[in-house]
């Protein structure tokens, strides 16, 4: 993880209610990279939210293996999506996770 400060990058938007909210999320993608202190706790914090089926359905992005995500994503990981829609970045955002639960 890059000693920059996360908080001096927006992240992406979040729609206040997620589109995907009326029905449980196909996919949950996780961007990350090795050595990640806080991705390790979001992905910590989002296993023990989710249902077991769901904890299934988390893929591992390590975006240091793609030019083109380690550019759009950089210092601003982790980055949660469900559905490829933008959950959250940097810390779980447990009410928006929810929502998705339905």
């Amino acid at each position: 993880m890059s000693s920059a400060d996360p908080s001096c990058t927006d992240p992406p938007v979040a729609n206040p209610v997620p589109d995907g909210a009326s029905s449980r999320p196909a996919q949950w993608t996780l961007y990350s990279r090795p050595d990640c202190s806080l991705c390790d706790e979001l992905l910590a914090e989002l296993v023990q939210l989710l249902p077991p089926q769901d904890v299934q359905r988390i893929r591992i992005v390590d975006i240091s293996l793609d030019p083109v995500l380690e550019r759009r994503y950089a210092i601003r990981i982790p980055v949660l999506m469900a559905d490829e829609e933008f959950v959250c970045a940097y810390r779980l955002d447990v009410e928006r996770v929810r929502a998705y639960l339905g």
